[in-house]
């Protein structure tokens, strides 16, 4: 049984929305590991379920999920699965290891999953930002936006981008912050892909 809100599904100013991402990211996980003990969803991609020290190892296992999804859904494709393994072997590492071995390694932070336009909400009684069909777990606050530089409905836009990194600056190394957020929009679209049989967003 759920709370029933009468929600304005306008998207709220970047300020607004941004304030209300923060309280979800400022919560830390309770044994400083990535994931979470059950599996939750994004569309019909589970996440993994458990725990990783390893944020880019935790990252891979999602991928490798979302691939194996896509192609129930949509039969196998074998460019996209030299790709995959290419992606996981040589991009992954390189961009997702730096985080944790740096001066300042990353949190697991408490992440929604599915962050777009659609499950973004304000009650019109309370005035309460409400975030819909969530599938969290505890990984990299930036992992969020990758779904934000997406295309149509699912991009709010850079001036969220820009108004989120403002308030939280990107991890180190920050000179990496784009080709992460490139990375992390891969994933997303792999579960839009593996919802979505024979669409053409297969193809980006």
């Amino acid at each position: 049984m759920e709370d029933f809100h009468d929600l304005e599904m306008a998207l709220p100013s970047p300020a607004r929305l941004v304030r209300r991402v923060l309280q979800l990211h400022s919560q830390i996980s309770p044994n400083a590991k990535f994931g979470f003990e059950v599996s939750t969803f994004d569309g019909i991609a589970p996440h993994p379920e458990g725990w990783e020290s390893s944020w880019r190892i935790f990252f891979s296992r999602m991928v490798q999920k979302s691939v194996v999804t896509d192609a129930a859904a949509n039969g196998t494709w074998p460019e996209l699965t030299r790709a995959a393994a290419h992606l996981l072997k040589c991009v992954v590492p390189g961009l997702l290891d730096p985080l944790q071995n740096g001066a300042n390694p990353i949190e697991p932070r408490l992440v929604h999953g599915d962050l777009w336009a659609g499950n973004i909400g304000t009650d019109k009684d309370t005035d309460e930002i409400i975030f819909l069909d969530a599938g969290c777990f505890y990984g990299h606050n930036e992992l969020d936006l990758g779904m934000w530089r997406r295309y149509g409905s699912q991009n709010l836009g850079q001036q969220y981008l820009d108004e989120y990194k403002r308030i939280f600056p990107p991890s180190d190394p920050q000179a990496d912050f784009d080709d992460r957020n490139r990375l992390y929009s891969i994933k997303f679209d792999l579960n839009a892909s593996a919802g979505a049989p024979s669409e053409k967003n297969r193809n980006t």
